[in-house]
């Protein structure tokens, strides 16, 4: 989830910090450093002041992410992280369906943003692109197939990316993998062509696919493993403090809920 909840971590108060080290909090001379720091920092990347900090939660916590490789896609730059496995939300208006926690090893997240270049297809600087197919083939140093196939668009505490779970013992031991990528252009989303409010780019681009060698060390799998728990729901003893929790926004809150119980238009 990269490193935009490490900023959201710092940003929260000092005194929701507890003491200790690694299993436990930071302190709170500590976060207090931080929060200062990241708050100016926060500020000027325009972050929404008290919305994102309301579920910051540390790596203390199980969110010890391992870094993997990283490309560009030309339009597209991507970065590879990995952790223990996600649970999704059941949603019944979704056609894929990623594995359960407790049948997957790990969750691979592809982190993927538009950059300058990007904007000939109207796409803005640092945005997650939507609507992709994207497709993933991970393989051993000889070849062999590991795993294979979609990566789902999905939200989480620090935004959208596309990513999926491992299955169990799909990676039994480090070493060179490689994971080749490839994306497919937007289905059902258009670009404007005229002269006045039209993109640059007159078409979308053709499929893009890129394959990252990717080492894994043992330490890697190691960390994936200890964050792994039984009950996923819950926080562990060291992180109570950090619970799930709704951004009170009394009027939001009233208004999502008018637009709820109209009546919706047929699909």
């Amino acid at each position: 989830m990269k490193t935009i909840n490490k900023k959201i971590l710092a940003a929260v108060t000092a005194g929701l910090f507890c003491a200790g080290s690694l299993g436990a909090c930071t302190s709170n001379e500590a976060a207090s450093e931080k929060a200062d720091d990241t708050k100016a920092e926060a500020a000027a990347e325009g972050a929404a002041e008290g919305a994102p900090e309301v579920n910051a939660r540390p790596d203390e916590c199980g969110l010890q992410e391992q870094e993997g490789p990283t490309t560009s896609f030309g339009i597209f730059d991507a970065a590879v992280m990995y952790f223990q496995p996600g649970q999704m939300a059941e949603n019944p208006n979704s056609t894929m369906k990623m594995l359960d926690y407790k049948d997957s090893q790990m969750h691979i997240e592809l982190d993927l943003k538009a950059n300058a270049y990007a904007t000939n297809w109207g796409y803005s600087v640092d945005e997650t692109p939507a609507n992709l197919t994207i497709k993933y083939l991970l393989t051993d140093k000889d070849g062999q197939t590991k795993s294979e196939g979609m990566m789902m668009p999905m939200n989480a505490i620090d935004g959208s990316h596309y990513g999926t779970n491992l299955a169990k013992d799909t990676i039994t031991e480090p070493g060179d993998y490689k994971l080749k990528i490839t994306i497919f252009p937007p289905s059902n989303y258009d670009i404007h062509s005229d002269y006045i409010t039209g993109v640059p780019a007159d078409a979308w681009f053709k499929p893009l696919t890129q394959e990252m060698d990717w080492k894994i060390e043992q330490e890697n799998l190691d960390a994936v493993k200890e964050n792994t728990v039984d009950n996923p729901m819950e926080p562990g003893d060291n992180c109570k403090k950090y619970p799930k929790k709704m951004y009170e926004n009394k009027e939001a809150a009233k208004t999502l809920e008018e637009a709820e119980k109209n009546e919706p238009l047929k699909k």
